[in-house]
């Protein structure tokens, strides 16, 4: 669902200032819990240089297994974006040929040395973008939350979604009513 998709926060995310911010709760809270660990220049080029050697590295296969998560791993050095999905990390199949787990295997301990990366500190962001959407006429709703802002921060029937940022009291005020 929409809702759902826009909803959804990364396991971890590296900025080229030293940030590493690691999402450590998603249990369906309003927020996330997230934590910051700031990293020096040599832990970053350290964990970019071995996130860029397991993107370029072997393939890692596709098990033969179906519905289970894909991870995803999108770099960004210098303007060049590379990705590496992996289908079924963790799963083991013993139909993967040997470089196939080696490789997956470099994909795990990429994430736990980003994960075991830098002293953390809980993080709450200054500012959020927050999606409104409008309820159709006749729709079956459960639940609709009053919008705590401005009326033209929020969707109507003629603009169905609208998306605003919010930081400070207003960012408090949306967290207040959707909890």
């Amino acid at each position: 669902p929409l809702i759902i998709n826009q909803r959804e926060v990364p396991e971890v995310l590296l900025f080229d200032d030293g940030r590493l911010v690691r999402l450590t709760s998603d249990d369906g809270a309003v927020v996330p819990e997230l934590e910051v660990a700031q990293l020096d220049e040599d832990e970053v080029a350290a964990l970019l240089d071995e996130a860029g050697a397991v993107i370029e590295g072997p393939a890692v296969g596709f098990p033969n297994v179906t519905d289970l998560p894909t991870t995803t791993i999108d770099l960004t050095t210098d303007g060049d974006d590379r990705t590496l999905e992996v289908y079924a990390l963790g799963f083991d199949d013993e139909q993967l040929t040997a470089e196939e787990q080696a490789a997956r295997a470099s994909v795990t301990a990429l994430l736990d040395d980003l994960a075991a990366a830098g002293s953390a500190e809980p993080f709450v962001p200054d500012e959020w973008l927050v999606l409104t959407t409008a309820t159709l006429e006749g729709a079956d709703v459960t639940e609709t939350v009053p919008w705590p802002l401005d009326p033209d921060r929020a969707a109507t029937a003629a603009t169905p979604s609208v998306c605003t940022r919010v930081r400070g009291e207003d960012a408090t005020a949306v967290v207040e009513a959707l909890a």
